[in-house]
């Protein structure tokens, strides 16, 4: 499974995705609620889902492939993700901060010097 993030900025983003949710997205793990929802493309092939389900995300972290973090409002579940790491680890030890410090030390690294993750 290959993932892929994008900045989208709209000043109605359910309206916007309305129109091409039926061929292209899986909402099936949104709120019941949402307008969204639906489970006619439910673990469909070829289908863009939303990791975060129907919360938007306000921060993300990428280290590398495989490696990122998704930060979410307080009080819903945020993401991250290590390949190779055990998730209970991710999920007690590691937080958003050090994420954002790791993305700093490699941003601000001479090009001639290898930080490897």
């Amino acid at each position: 499974m290959d993932s892929l993030i994008c900045p989208i900025e709209s000043k109605n983003l359910d309206d916007e995705l309305r129109d091409i949710a039926d061929k292209w997205l899986d909402t099936s793990n949104f709120d019941r609620e949402h307008p969204l929802y639906s489970t006619k493309n439910q673990r469909k092939l070829d289908k863009f889902n939303s990791e975060t389900g129907s919360t938007l995300p306000l921060e993300f972290v990428g280290l590398r492939s495989k490696m990122y973090l998704l930060l979410t409002p307080k009080g819903t579940k945020s993401f991250r993700k290590a390949k190779g790491m055990p998730k209970a680890y991710m999920r007690n030890k590691v937080t958003h901060e050090q994420y954002v410090d790791v993305l700093v030390l490699a941003c601000n690294r001479p090009s001639n010097e290898s930080l490897y993750l």
